[in-house]
C-alpha cells in the first residue's frame, strides 16, 4: 500500500513524508485514530516509504524490490503483529505468523476494517482476540535480527490495546531502546486502554477522521456508488469510512432490523422472545455482539437527534424513519444517560469475557425496565 492509495489526509501524509526527508523518524510512534480511520493504511504506507530504495518526493517509488515486496506485505524487514486466538484446528498458543496469509488478504481487502472485521475474517467470532505474552518474544526476536536490506526495519503492532499486561511490559525495554534503524509503529483505536508506560515511549501521530467529501469521493470512485447514495452513506458514516463501506456492501441492514425486534420484545415484555433472541446473540460471537451494541448506541443517538430535530430524518434511509421517530420519543421522555450506561456496561462485560447469554439477558431486562418505567 502506498500513500497515493489513501484518499485525502494530505497534511498527515506530509508530516510522515517530511520525517524521513529531514531524518527525524521517531523510533516508536503511536498512530492514533478511531475505528474507520486510515491509521492502519497509513502505517503500512509509511513502512513502505521508509523501506523504499528510491523514495520520491511524495511517495515510495513503487518499482524497486522493496516496494514490490511491501505491496504484497511480504517485505522481510516489515513485521506485523496483531490480536489472535486459538482456532478449532491450530496451535494452542497461536502467534501472528500463524495467521499471516489471512492478514495479507485482510489488509488488501479491508484496510479500514476493525477488530470485528478481523475476527470474522479469521472465523474466531466467539473468542476475545488478544496479543498474548508469548508474542512479545516474537516481537523482540524479529527486531533483533539483521536487516535483509540496508534500510529501516519496521514493526507494526495493530491494536496494541489488545496486548495483555504481561506482553506490554515485556516489550517496554525494546520499545524504548530498539536496535539501530528499527521503527515501531503502534496502530491504536483506543488509547485509554493502553498502558501509560507504552504511550510515554511513543511519539503520537493523530490520524483524523475522513472528511465528508473524502468519504463521498471514495464511495463514488472506488465503489461506483451513485452521487445521491454516496451522500446518504456519508451522512450515516459520521466520518467513519469503514461504516460507509459496510453500508454500501451489505445487502440488508440485519443488525438494525434485529435491533428493532429486540427493542419491541423489551417494550412488550415478551420474555419468550427475549430468551429466544439469546441464540441470535450467541451466533454473533463476542466481537459481533460488541459491534451490535455499538450500532445500538448509534441508533439511540440518532433517535434522540430525530426527536429534537425532524430534519435529521433526511440523513437516514426511509425504512428507518418510523422507528427512529417513535423510539426517539420514548428515549427523550426518560433519562437517556441510563440506557447509554446499560449498553456501555454490557459492552464492558462482553469485552472481559463474561458469559454472553447471561449478559444479554440481564441487558434485556434492564432495557425492559427502562422503557416501561
Amino acid at each position: 500500500m502506498f500513500f497515493k492509495d489513501i484518499i485525502g489526509l494530505e497534511s498527515t501524509k506530509s508530516i510522515l513524508l517530511s520525517s524521513r526527508k529531514n531524518n527525524h523518524v521517531a523510533h516508536a510512534q503511536l498512530f492514533l485514530g478511531r475505528d474507520g480511520s486510515a491509521n492502519l493504511a497509513l502505517a503500512v504506507a509509511y513502512a513502505t516509504f521508509l523501506t523504499c530504495e528510491d523514495p520520491q518526493e511524495d511517495d515510495a517509488c513503487g518499482v524497486c524490490t522493496s516496494c514490490i515486496q511491501s505491496k504484497k506485505l511480504t517485505h522481510p524487514d516489515i513485521h506485523f503483529f496483531y490480536p489472535t486466538n486459538k482456532r478449532k484446528e491450530g496451535p494452542e498458543r497461536p502467534l501472528s505468523v500463524d495467521f499471516i496469509t489471512e492478514w495479507r488478504t485482510f489488509v488488501a481487502q479491508q484496510p479500514f476494517g476493525n477488530i470485528q472485521d478481523w475476527a470474522s475474517h479469521i472465523e474466531i467470532d466467539n473468542k476475545q482476540l488478544i496479543i498474548p505474552v508469548v508474542e512479545s518474544k516474537n516481537i523482540i526476536k524479529s527486531v533483533s535480527l539483521q536487516a535483509f536490506f540496508a534500510g529501516y526495519k519496521v514493526a507494526i503492532i495493530w491494536l496494541p490495546e489488545s496486548m495483555n499486561t504481561e506482553c506490554a511490559n515485556a516489550i517496554l525495554k525494546v520499545l524504548e531502546e530498539p536496535p539501530k534503524k528499527t521503527i515501531f509503529i503502534l496502530v491504536s483505536s483506543d488509547h485509554e486502554k493502553l498502558l501509560s508506560t507504552i504511550t510515554s515511549r511513543c511519539q503520537t501521530v493523530y490520524i483524523p477522521d475522513f472528511s465528508s467529501e473524502e468519504i463521498k469521493q471514495y464511495l463514488t470512485e472506488k465503489l461506483s456508488v451513485s452521487e445521491s447514495e454516496a451522500v446518504l452513506y456519508t451522512q450515516l458514516s459520521d466520518g467513519n469510512l469503514r461504516n460507509a463501506i459496510y453500508q454500501v456492501e451489505k445487502e440488508e441492514n440485519i443488525e438494525f432490523d434485529y435491533f428493532i425486534k429486540w427493542m419491541r420484545f423489551c417494550f412488550e415484555r415478551n420474555i419468550d422472545e427475549i430468551v429466544a433472541s439469546l441464540n441470535y446473540f450467541q451466533k454473533l460471537g463476542r466481537e459481533g455482539i460488541k459491534e451490535f451494541l455499538e450500532q445500538g448506541l448509534m441508533t439511540i443517538r440518532n433517535s434522540i437527534q430525530v426527536a429534537y430535530n425532524a430534519d435529521f430524518l433526511e440523513k437516514h434511509p426511509k425504512s428507518e424513519h418510523d422507528f427512529l421517530q417513535k423510539f426517539g420519543k420514548v428515549i427523550i421522555s426518560k433519562d437517556a444517560t441510563i440506557i447509554n450506561k446499560i449498553f456501555n456496561d454490557a459492552y464492558y462485560h462482553i469485552e472481559r469475557n463474561g458469559n454472553a447469554k447471561i449478559i444479554m439477558m440481564d441487558t434485556s431486562i434492564q432495557i425492559m425496565t427502562f422503557i416501561r418505567k
